[in-house]
């Protein structure tokens, strides 16, 4: 089973001919990452840039932007293989850093738990 290391170094890279060092680039469940997207208290949250009017980029202070730019750049590299079994090194894109930010906040309004929590609830 598995792809054929050819079609997928073709989808990728375009040439057919696989170059190193090759990266596969696993895919994760919603819920590690598309989750911390869509529930994202402010639009400023977990992005490192923005597409705002008329399709301009609005660049964000994002302490932890690297990991995002890092796995965007992966997913369109020419080093990028499709095939596990061809690959030289692994990426998993966990938002780490999204994540820790998202709970530990100053205060518990930023909590995204406690901001869900109908008004009254204990916390």
């Amino acid at each position: 089973g598995g792809a054929d290391p050819s079609l997928a170094a073709m989808a990728v890279g375009g040439t057919g001919a696989r170059l190193r060092p090759s990266i596969y680039v696993y895919e994760l469940p919603a819920k590690f990452n598309t989750w911390l997207a869509e529930t994202r208290v402010t639009p400023e949250d977990c992005v490192y840039r923005r597409y705002v009017l008329d399709n301009l980029t609005k660049w964000e202070n994002y302490a932890f932007g690297l990991e995002l730019a890092l796995h965007e750049s992966l997913l369109s590299s020419p080093h990028r293989t499709l095939n596990p079994h061809d690959a030289d090194f692994f990426f998993v894109p966990v938002q780490g850093g999204c994540f820790i930010s998202r709970f530990t906040r100053p205060t518990p309004r930023h909590n995204l738990y406690v901001t869900k929590a109908p008004v009254g609830a204990p916390i």
